[in-house]
């Protein structure tokens, strides 16, 4: 049975002994050890309701000064052995006992086990000097912790059980880790050498890093309550992250592997050549801009080759890829593309088998037109005033300058040979002036393009109505002479 007595400082003195509230002639209570606060008071028992031989127990001191009904402390602490000689010292509130009942190294060890937020969880074997095969229990520090004493039946002892004592060479520290393997995400047994993992914090700062060996493990120690990210990278794999946190550690080592998935080594290949020769053409200036980021994807000059070839890291089959590509060469005429593509295997993708990427070299007096499938441009009878379909096709001129911002443009009007040389001249200049006022409002620069009527004054076929010279021709005949050119006067 436990007894209590209180110490009179004035003249030395104990009063008489009092019997602790839960003695019980049925049961034994006893060992008893107070935390650093004198707010609890742990002791042994074998009790009815216990889990084992002799459990260990917790009461709390109340506001009146009386201690609450003992509570078991569970199946972290206790067993269906023997758990007695509680001790609690230090402000870090660990426990100390002995038990038959854990995994030891011999009858009676020693162990540890800290207060987390009020329960003790996790029981933590103090190993030798302290435990040997023999008995050892009755664990005891002084309340710094420098040094202690324990009883123990060991070899070397003068009887059967002796005293010991033992000095604390440094603090009793549990340390904790998190330890697992770098694997490969399609193979999750294979392990992937020479990966490397960091340890982060919770604001990503990297606290550890190992680069593992041929089996992939990795440990790194940690603290308790805190959140931690593993973050696994090797070349030609996609780096990857795991999140996990420690609020809820059962034992001293928390798993955590790190799958990485290899890069299926996907590339963007374009080989640019000129429009009829199939030539390739060296100092093309292309960038491309990545439509779901916004952001530049590449941006560089052609070599002789005419080519280039850019590594997609980080891209993955079943991924969708969209880039604005815009193509701008000395002496060609620049355009502007849209590539969208599904990537569905691995390897190289070739860019120019899906886009009409050719370019077509300029020179001065090309006709625009001819080179970007201009349709017709029509007019009302004896009108000049442009009709939505005719600036759909002066659009396309708009787009061209805006992508080739050095051309300088003569828009010539021309008309088929029926009605008068004077009209038809007159009529002609109008509708080229009115096209290129069109032009200019919609780009930069307005002095790049100006309108010149030519009237019937350059045909492109027999079909003369003047004179003498009158030839029949068929509708379609005169409409080849009714025509819009672009004609490039400066480069």
């Amino acid at each position: 049975m436990i007894y209590y007595s209180k110490f009179n400082s004035t003249d030395s003195t104990w009063s008489t002994e009092t019997p602790f509230l839960y003695n019980n002639d049925e049961y034994s209570v006893g060992h008893p050890t107070l935390s650093y606060d004198g707010s609890k008071l742990y002791f042994t028992s074998d009790m009815p309701g216990g889990l084992g031989g002799t459990d260990i127990y917790v009461c709390e001191k109340q506001s009146n000064g009386r201690w609450s009904k003992p509570q078991n402390l569970g199946e972290g602490i206790n067993t269906e052995g023997n758990e007695m000689f509680p001790f609690i010292n230090s402000k870090e509130g660990i426990l100390f006992f002995a038990s038959n009942g854990h995994h030891g190294l011999g009858g009676l060890d020693v162990y540890m086990s800290y207060d987390r937020n009020g329960k003790f969880e996790k029981v933590l074997h103090m190993g030798a000097p302290i435990n040997t095969s023999k008995d050892g229990f009755a664990f005891f520090t002084d309340k710094d912790m420098k040094y202690g004493y324990l009883s123990s039946n060991r070899e070397g002892g003068k009887g059967d059980d002796d005293l010991y004592g033992f000095d604390i060479l440094k603090p009793f520290k549990v340390t904790y880790y998190v330890r697992g393997r770098a694997l490969s995400l399609e193979n999750k047994s294979t392990p992937i050498p020479g990966s490397k993992v960091q340890l982060k914090d919770s604001n990503n700062n990297v606290i550890a890093e190992s680069v593992v060996g041929d089996d992939g493990k990795y440990e790194f120690e940690v603290e308790l309550e805190k959140d931690y990210q593993l973050f696994g990278e090797k070349t030609k794999y996609f780096p990857r992250s795991t999140s996990f946190n420690t609020n809820d550690m059962k034992g001293e080592v928390i798993e955590r592997d790190v799958y990485l998935e290899k890069d299926p080594d996907i590339s963007l290949y374009c080989l640019i050549m000129e429009k009829g020769t199939s030539n390739p053409i060296e100092n093309v200036h292309i960038i491309l801009l990545d439509n779901f980021t916004n952001n530049e994807f590449l941006n560089l000059k052609t070599p002789v080759t005419g080519d280039f070839k850019k590594a997609l890291t980080g891209k993955k089959i079943g991924e969708r890829l969209s880039y604005q590509v815009k193509l701008e060469a000395p002496g060609y005429l620049g355009k502007t593309l849209t590539f969208n593509y599904e990537i569905t295997k691995p390897g190289q993708i070739n860019m120019h088998e899906f886009l009409d990427i050719k370019l077509d070299k300029l020179e001065v007096g090309t006709d625009i037109g001819k080179l970007i499938d201009i349709n017709p441009i029509y007019f009302d009878l004896n009108k000049s005033n442009i009709r939505p379909d005719a600036a759909t096709e002066l659009d396309k001129i708009v787009k061209v300058m805006k992508e080739n911002p050095t051309i300088e443009i003569e828009l010539q009007s021309h008309t088929d040979c029926r009605a008068s040389k004077a009209y038809n001249q007159a009529l002609s200049d109008r509708r080229a002036k009115s096209s290129a006022k069109y032009v200019q409002e919609h780009i930069d620069r307005a002095s790049r393009i100006y309108g010149k009527g030519y009237g019937e004054s350059q045909l492109v076929n027999k079909c003369e109505c003047e004179g003498s010279k009158k030839v029949p021709c068929t509708e379609e005949e005169h409409q080849q002479n009714r025509r819009t050119e672009f004609k490039i006067v400066k480069m």
